[in-house]
């Protein structure tokens, strides 16, 4: 994996600093072939994760289900200004989720990840053990 934007599904599958059900959803996702992009450019930690508390704040006022916040924000929090790189995978239309990832470039992982349901409310994702 040389540069973030370049990455593949692949290398992303074997990637993730951490095993949360939000990684085992993301990686299921990445398996499956959905859409992944990630972005050409990075930001400071601190600053992409004040964006990502905010939007999380919106999308719970929705009533939007969310998984991995807490720890995604704790993971962005540990890495300070340290530059991430944004990420997208994309499974709405198989299982409703729509993955948001924080990659680390210097270790070349996944440091957080947070997926958005976009399936009806009040209706469980395909996805969603439990």
């Amino acid at each position: 994996m040389n540069e973030m934007g370049e990455i593949s599904a692949s290398e992303l599958l074997t990637s993730f600093a951490f095993d949360s059900e939000v990684a085992g959803l993301a990686k299921d996702a990445l398996l499956s072939g959905v859409h992944l992009k990630v972005l050409p450019f990075s930001a400071p930690a601190a600053s992409i994760r004040g964006m990502c508390h905010m939007r999380l704040r919106i999308v719970h006022m929705r009533g939007v289900l969310t998984l991995g916040d807490a720890e995604c924000l704790a993971g962005l929090a540990d890495m300070g200004d340290q530059d991430v790189y944004l990420g997208f995978v994309d499974d709405r239309a198989r299982t409703g989720w729509w993955f948001h990832l924080y990659l680390d470039p210097l270790r070349l992982t996944v440091a957080g990840c947070v997926a958005v349901g976009t399936f009806p409310e009040g209706e469980p994702s395909p996805g969603l053990s439990g």
